[in-house]
């Protein structure tokens, strides 16, 4: 698994009970503001990776460390876009979840926090079936004085 992922607003959603789901469905166009908060927000965090001069993962992915930040502050941006639908919904710990959210945010933009690299799934782990191209003091050689013809992959055979 990557530790580079996407999160989908299904995610964010998934922070509500039943009841306050049902309460936000009936709220019209929700959903496809709550899907362009988050693709906001996960840009935020990219651009300030970027900014620091490192590698993101392929588009609309972030890092798992930042994960829980990102559905935090998408979901308080999205309840207060919901004006007076999302007043009830607007809770003292969500707020206090979105204000870390930010502080965590902060720390990322001064280099105080740090993100973890990019992995290729695709990629090799390591050169199978490789020899080393520098070969060191103590690789293995076979000696020129203990050479035997039929030590050769192809010893009985004869070039012009």
């Amino acid at each position: 698994m990557s530790n580079w992922n996407t999160i989908a607003a299904s995610d964010v959603l998934a922070e509500f009970t039943p009841a306050e789901q049902a309460r936000i469905e009936a709220v019209q166009g929700a959903s496809t503001n709550l899907a362009a908060i988050l693709s906001e927000t996960i840009t935020e965090l990219r651009g300030i990776v970027l900014s620091l001069g490192l590698a993101v993962g392929t588009a609309g992915t972030v890092p798992n460390s930042f994960r829980p930040q990102v559905v935090h502050l998408s979901r308080w941006r999205w309840l207060i876009s919901l004006n007076t639908a999302g007043i009830a919904l607007q809770t003292k710990q969500r707020e206090d979840a979105a204000k870390s959210a930010e502080e965590v945010f902060k720390m990322l933009r001064k280099g105080d926090a740090t993100v973890e690299p990019v992995t290729d799934e695709t990629a090799p782990q390591a050169n199978w079936n490789s020899e080393n191209k520098i070969l060191m003091r103590c690789h293995p050689v076979t000696r020129p004085s203990n050479e035997t013809e039929s030590q050769y992959a192809n010893a009985n055979q004869v070039y012009p």
